[in-house]
């Protein structure tokens, strides 16, 4: 496996690689808080949170794919600035993705999303973020398979601000490769300055008039946006404010609605992190039970999906939420996470086509030079 780390920065399109760093792994939470909490050092940190790392519930009912610790952090002993046009990959070899497929089917999926439009119905909550896992094994002549190049060839498919490759080391000392091509901001803080900018409505590129005469997603985003006004200004000294609501995120294959909040914080990282997590994006409205639904319903633990990658550097922070994220193991299994935000007047089979919609993307990713069956 790949020994190479690449991580965003907050200057869009500049990345840090690094190939010589400390790896620590937390399995206790408020250690990596404090962790966060104390860090004086001058080398830039990069910290992986699982979704569960973020509250006290229990997935004790949940099944584990990977085994992940709850923490990464990778302290960055030496590392070189690379300008996005210079991650150039080596020239194809014969590799395909085989069989991408959910693990949940269509009918256990609409069942879910029905139980929570039934709780909507009830008044549990507003929204909930319900998500499943997808698998499909890498096919390739040369062996073994090197997924930071798999990465470097990928990334040129899916657009989007925060590109990252790690390599991790699960609980079992199994090796996995973690490639995230997300969009999605977590929270970017510079000189006490803290913003977020949460993504919520998907359309297939040309229907953007669609996406912005719904109904349905305007008042999905609103939710959002409202709920993470909430959370920003637990954090920040003075009241918040958004900064521009249902900007058009145009990426490769979709067109996504997103808006900005902004304000000022004093607090320590480790502080913040505890108090801002999950993200209200991938979780729902009220959190709190929104967050138990998705333990009650979802089988599979999320674990880096939905969960938070970060850079941490000179006092500056640019993070990033868990989403377009693959997890490849030993044996050229990949898994991808997606999910689809359920409100009042979702339809559950609607809202299962846009996960797979979602996922589609790496079926046609030019880094495979043939498209496989579903």
């Amino acid at each position: 496996m790949s020994k190479s780390l690449y991580i965003f920065t907050d200057r869009p399109g500049i990345y840090l690689k690094s190939t010589n760093f400390i790896h620590t792994q937390f399995l206790d939470k408020e250690q990596a808080f404090h962790f966060l909490n104390q860090y004086a050092g001058n080398a830039p940190l990069v910290f992986r949170l699982n979704f569960e790392s973020m509250n006290n519930e229990t997935t004790a009912t949940q099944s584990c794919l990977h085994d992940l610790y709850f923490v990464d952090i990778f302290e960055l002993k030496e590392f070189e600035e690379i300008s996005s046009d210079k991650l150039i990959a080596e020239s194809n070899d014969d590799i395909t993705l085989e069989n991408l497929r959910p693990l949940l089917s269509k009918e256990e999926t609409c069942t879910h999303i029905q139980i929570i439009k039934d709780k909507i119905a009830t008044g549990h909550f507003y929204q909930v973020n319900y998500s499943i896992p997808l698998t499909g094994t890498i096919s390739t002549k040369k062996l073994p398979l090197d997924t930071e190049q798999l990465f470097l060839k990928m990334r040129n498919d899916f657009a989007g601000d925060f590109h990252a490759f790690l390599p991790l080391i699960n609980k079992k000392g199994e090796e996995k490769s973690f490639l995230s091509f997300s969009p999605e901001l977590f929270i970017n803080i510079s000189h006490q300055e803290i913003s977020t900018s949460p993504i919520k409505g998907t359309v297939r590129l040309g229907r953007e008039q669609e996406l912005l005469s719904s109904v349905k997603e305007e008042a999905e985003l609103s939710m959002i946006v409202d709920l993470l006004r909430n959370d920003l200004n637990a954090v920040c000294d003075q009241p918040v404010s958004v900064l521009e609501h249902r900007k058009l995120l145009t990426l490769k294959n979709l067109t996504h609605t997103y808006s900005t909040i902004i304000g000022k914080t004093s607090k320590n990282l480790g502080d913040l992190l505890k108090l801002m997590l999950p993200g209200g994006s991938i979780s729902g409205c009220p959190k709190k039970e929104a967050v138990q639904t998705i333990y009650a319903l979802e089988p599979f633990a999320r674990e880096h999906y939905t969960g938070v990658l970060g850079l941490f550097h000179q006092n500056h922070l640019i993070s990033s939420i868990v989403i377009r994220t693959a997890i490849i193991d030993h044996e050229r299994n990949l898994f991808y996470n997606a999910g689809s935000g359920i409100v009042y007047d979702s339809s559950p089979i609607d809202e299962y086509e846009e996960i797979l919609l979602k996922s589609k993307s790496l079926m046609k990713n030019s880094a495979f030079l043939k498209e496989s069956g579903d």
